[in-house]
C-alpha cells in the first residue's frame, strides 16, 4: 500500500510549500484461521466465492467449535462420518456442529442404520449391537 506522508510545511516568500514524500508500507500478513479454512475444506466451500450470509454461518460455526478446541485431523474425522451417514446429504458447517457430539466412533457404532426410523430402527439398532457384544 502507498501513501503520501507530510513531511514538512515551509512559508517563504512566495508563500505555503508543502514537502511530501511517497511512503510504501507493508500491511502485517493475516494470521490464516486454520479452524475456518479447515471447516469450509471439509463442507466443500469456496472461501473466495462467500456471500456475507455464508460467511455468517461459517464463523458462527467455527465460534462453537472454538469452545472444544478440536484439532484438524478431528474435524475431518467426524465430517467423514457425518457423510457415512447422512449418505446423499450435504454437509454444512451448521450440519457439522449440529450432530458434532454423536459424529464421534462410539455414537457412530450406536447408531440407527441408515434409512430406517421409528420403533423399526431401533430395533434393529438394538439387535445389531447385542449381536456385536456376544
Amino acid at each position: 500500500m502507498r501513501y503520501v506522508r507530510l513531511v514538512d510545511v515551509f512559508y517563504g516568500a512566495g508563500g505555503k510549500i508543502t514537502m511530501a514524500e511517497i511512503v510504501t508500507i507493508q500491511q502485517p500478513e493475516k494470521k490464516r484461521d486454520i479452524l475456518f479454512e479447515t471447516i469450509a475444506d471439509v463442507c466443500d466451500i469456496d472461501i473466495s466465492q462467500l456471500t456475507k450470509s455464508a460467511r455468517g454461518a461459517l464463523n458462527k460455526a467455527c465460534s462453537e467449535l472454538r469452545e472444544i478446541d478440536p484439532p484438524q485431523d478431528e474435524i475431518r474425522r467426524r465430517a467423514e462420518i457425518y457423510r457415512e451417514r447422512y449418505q446423499g446429504i450435504h454437509l454444512t458447517p451448521n450440519a457439522l456442529v449440529k450432530h458434532w457430539p454423536s459424529l464421534n466412533e462410539k455414537a457412530h457404532e450406536n447408531s440407527t442404520p441408515t434409512g430406517t426410523t421409528g420403533k423399526i430402527g431401533r430395533a434393529a439398532a438394538a439387535f445389531e449391537r447385542h449381536e456385536r457384544n456376544r
